[in-house]
C-alpha cells in the first residue's frame, strides 16, 4: 500500500508542477476570469470552492491552503461513522 501512495503522490506532484508552470506568468484577474475563482487583489489571493471546501491560492507563489469551516468539519465527522 505504501508503494501505491508513493506513486500517487509523485503523480500529483508532477501534475502540480505542470500546472504551476502554466499559471506562473498569469495575473490573478486572468486566472479568476478563466476558472470561476474569486480574486482578492488586496491580499493577492484566489479563492475557489471544491468539494464544499474553500481553497485559497496565494499569488505569485501559488501556495495552496485549505480553509476549513465548521459545516465541513461536521460533515466529515458524520461521514466518519
Amino acid at each position: 500500500m505504501e508503494y501505491k501512495n508513493q506513486i500517487e503522490n509523485r503523480a500529483f506532484q508532477e501534475m502540480l508542477q505542470a500546472a504551476v508552470k502554466r499559471l506562473q506568468n498569469r495575473s490573478g484577474e486572468e486566472i479568476a476570469a478563466k476558472s470561476g475563482a474569486v480574486f482578492h487583489s488586496s491580499r493577492n489571493v484566489l479563492e475557489i470552492m471544491s468539494f464544499y471546501e474553500m481553497i485559497e491560492i496565494q499569488l505569485p507563489e501559488l501556495q495552496i491552503t485549505l480553509k476549513r469551516n465548521a459545516s465541513s468539519a461536521t460533515a466529515e465527522r458524520l461521514f466518519h461513522f
